[in-house]
């Protein structure tokens, strides 16, 4: 029988012998690794998170000592009592952090329980304060919690502890990373032995395996090659009784196979085209009935806003105040309805792809101040304020200055929207590549994982957002878009119950 005959198994067999001198050398090599390892995990578990415990530990005494301050100077019982509520917080995650230690931290001269013993005594000392500073003295009460005072002094001795505990923790840890070191040495040396035996046995396999495998794999694969560039008649012709031979029959037969599927995928594609053609066509004719019918319901629209707000103008004082009020209604929701009119039309421009950029240089500064005399009625009919800092010299920028508008009056109308007291405050500040406008509200705020959601078509943050604050979903996703269009970007940064803050960045 010949060689190239012989099953890959049996080839594969030959070299066995070989192979196991590798494993047993790498075996050695992986027991190095798994000391170096262990090494590096106890050096992480009981010196590194053990500091860490304790950096969280003054952090959160300074935080404690900072909230006793804040209720000591306060001036409602509310401020009292919330300092106070933010004091026991932050005390029983100091009592967290020291268990953890103390649970962690078993080798001596770490002192953790004489640290935890004089924090218990700071915090002891500190209730009696609270309790003199409730009954209204709170001349001695911020006297003992001075540096020079008693609650004072305990705090810095306590802190003084924690700064030994971490220096010991420190010391441990420069040992076991000595230690890791010297373990890398001796295995980088049994590395190097080991490598230099692998590439010689490699070489050795390579030239064995080369010649019994190598021809038919440049067979089958010059074989598949052609079939790849299209060539479906193209057939493996490396006959063998060993796997090769069974791979090279495999594939002759695939290949007949995908033949016979090709020719019946072709003919589908040709009437999926067909039906392409006719969905691309149905889709043009929706975009033109959404264009269309936006278009004809703008005008009445805006004979309605016009109308309703001259009456309400001429007619003020001569009705009554109902009726007044009628006028009112009428001329916010036309206006209303023809800002979702509006939405629909940019959507539309830009599902089509016809929407167009036109770059002029334009002052930044004008076309803020005209959008927020736009819209100051709204925020003053909400009761709040809306502010725009300008620059002292122009803000000249090259961009396309409809779009802009569009993009700043979506975000601040959103500001207003969203923002039931407060106020708004737009400000821009120049940079050598770009220009940002910011948009800061004292609004509702978003969480952080429904940011991404408020860019999306038809989507806000979420359905209760839709029901009390109504709009369609579409003036972020058209404003995101518009600013990509431009080259720039919208940042988004927001705290629910806080606020949010965007900023549209664009190139200079």
């Amino acid at each position: 029988m010949k060689l190239a005959d012989l099953q890959i198994k049996k080839q594969l067999i030959l070299t066995f012998g070989s192979i196991m001198f590798v494993v047993v050398l790498g075996a050695v090599a992986l027991e190095q690794n798994n000391r170096l390892h262990s090494q590096t995990e106890i050096m992480h578990k009981q010196s590194l998170q053990s500091r860490r415990s304790v950096k969280n530990i003054e952090l959160y005494i300074r935080s404690m000592q900072l909230e006793y301050r804040h209720m000591l100077l306060a001036e409602s019982e509310e401020q009292f009592e919330k300092a106070i509520y933010k004091t026991d917080q932050y005390e029983e995650l100091v009592a967290g952090e020291f268990e953890v230690l103390l649970q962690r931290d078993t080798e001596p001269g770490t002192d953790i329980g004489e640290a935890m013993a004089m924090f218990e005594q700071w915090v002891k000392i500190r209730e009696n304060n609270r309790q003199l500073a409730r009954d209204g003295h709170i001349s001695p009460a911020l006297e003992r919690v001075a540096d020079t005072g008693d609650i004072g002094t305990l705090r810095e001795n306590l802190l003084e502890s924690l700064e030994k505990i971490d220096i010991v923790l420190e010391e441990r840890a420069d040992d076991l990373l000595s230690q890791s070191y010297k373990i890398r040495s001796s295995l980088r040396n049994q590395l190097l032995i080991i490598l230099f035996a692998i590439v010689t046995l490699s070489l050795l396999l390579y030239y064995f395996l080369y010649r019994n495998i190598r021809k038919p794999l440049d067979e089958i694969g010059k074989a598949t090659e052609q079939f790849k560039q299209g060539d479906l008649n193209s057939r493996s012709n490396y006959v063998s009784k060993n796997e090769f031979g069974l791979l090279s029959d495999a594939f002759n037969d695939m290949a007949a196979a995908i033949q016979s599927f090709t020719e019946k995928l072709e003919a589908q594609n040709r009437e999926l085209k067909k039906q392409k053609a006719k969905i691309s066509e149905a889709s043009q004719l929706k975009t033109s009935f959404i264009g269309n019918i936006s278009h004809e319901l703008r005008t009445p629209l805006n004979s309605i806003i016009t109308l309703s707000g001259v009456l309400g103008r001429r007619l003020e004082g001569q009705i009554s105040k109902d009726e007044q009020s009628y006028l009112n209604i009428i001329e916010r929701n036309g206006t209303h309805l023809l800002e979702l009119i509006n939405d629909f039309l940019d959507y539309s421009r830009l599902e089509t792809g016809k929407e167009e950029t036109e770059i002029v240089r334009f002052d930044l500064n004008t076309m803020i101040d005209d959008i927020v005399f736009l819209l100051r009625p709204q925020a003053d009919q909400k009761g709040i304020d809306l502010w725009f800092t300008r620059t002292k010299d122009p803000l000249l920028i090259e961009s396309d200055p409809d779009k802009c508008r569009r993009i700043l009056q979506n975000l601040i109308v959103n500001a207003i929207k969203f923002t039931p007291e407060g106020h708004v405050e737009i400000t821009v500040s120049s940079h050598p590549s770009h220009t940002d406008i910011r948009v800061k509200d004292t609004g509702i705020g978003i969480e952080s994982e429904k940011i991404p959601l408020i860019f999306e078509e038809f989507r806000q943050a979420d359905n209760t957002t839709s029901r009390n604050y109504g709009g369609t979903g579409l003036g972020l996703s058209i404003a995101k878009r518009y600013a990509e269009l431009l080259g720039g970007t919208i940042l988004v940064e927001s705290q629910p119950a806080k606020g949010s803050a965007f900023t549209l960045r664009l190139p200079r």
